[in-house]
């Protein structure tokens, strides 16, 4: 949902929904969109992204940053790469000339009015030929124009879709308030992996506790007690404790950290 009145089109993406009071405005906004990125520039799919996601974050736009990442991450199967992005594309670990390109796009997303000819020859320099360029200008300048949607009309993120970035985001983007929102610390909390060790390494320890006690406290014929299942409260996990989320906080089993992961949300 946005601030705005929408028409009843469930099917469009939410960038869509907002503009759909003006069907003629929707429409060319569409064939924008068609015309000029997804697939259709000389650049690869994931440059596309890399601009769109990097375009995003200069404008601390919500709704592009955590689409356009998700979309990196999903064409070039790199989530550590797709968080950098989202952080700080310098750091990210890219090809000379990609980081050309995303310096190029960032500068004319923030400072316009100092772009230069010079820029132009640095894209060269770094390989590109002038209908990549073009490429490369028109694609930053239709996130931009998204982005301006997104932010003036108040396009809302889908928490499920929030949710989802968050099992995979890494800090810093993670730590990102403007980012996440109310779910900034979720990714660090939902790292499936990490909270896999965890879960293995409380295991262990609980079993090693319960071996200890019974040597100096349990009478011989006392069968061992089992392992404590715990309940983790939803608020623990995700800081949310709508019965709507439980999926994303099943019972935790202390012997097994496997459940958890069966359970995880889908990853987009």
């Amino acid at each position: 949902m946005s601030w705005v009145k929408e028409a009843d089109l469930p099917e469009l993406p939410e960038i869509f929904k907002a503009i759909s009071s003006n069907s003629y405005a929707l429409e060319l906004v569409e064939q924008l969109n068609e015309g000029i990125a997804f697939g259709s520039s000389s650049l690869t799919r994931t440059q596309e992204e890399a601009i769109a996601t990097v375009v995003s974050a200069a404008n601390h736009c919500r709704c592009g940053a955590l689409t356009h990442g998700a979309f990196f991450r999903k064409h070039s199967g790199d989530s550590a790469t797709a968080s950098q992005l989202l952080a700080d594309h310098t750091q990210a670990d890219l090809s000379t000339s990609d980081q050309v390109m995303l310096g190029f796009s960032a500068k004319l997303t923030l400072n316009p009015a100092n772009m230069t000819e010079q820029d132009v020859e640095g894209l060269r320099e770094a390989g590109f030929g002038d209908d990549q360029i073009v490429s490369i200008v028109l694609v930053t300048c239709l996130f931009n124009f998204m982005n301006r949607i997104a932010n003036s009309l108040g396009v809302a993120v889908p928490r499920p879709f929030t949710r989802s970035v968050g099992t995979w985001l890494t800090v810093p983007a993670a730590e990102e308030e403007w980012l996440l929102g109310a779910d900034a610390r979720l990714s660090v909390n939902l790292n499936w992996k990490g909270l896999e060790k965890a879960l293995g390494e409380i295991s262990k320890t609980t079993q090693l506790q319960v071996t200890d006690s019974e040597a100096q406290d349990t009478p011989a014929e006392e069968a061992p007690s089992d392992p404590v299942t715990e309940t983790v409260p939803t608020e623990d996990l995700a800081g949310n404790s709508d019965a709507e989320d439980s999926s994303v906080c099943p019972q935790i089993d202390g012997n097994s950290a496997s459940n958890i992961l069966d359970n995880a949300p889908p990853v987009v």
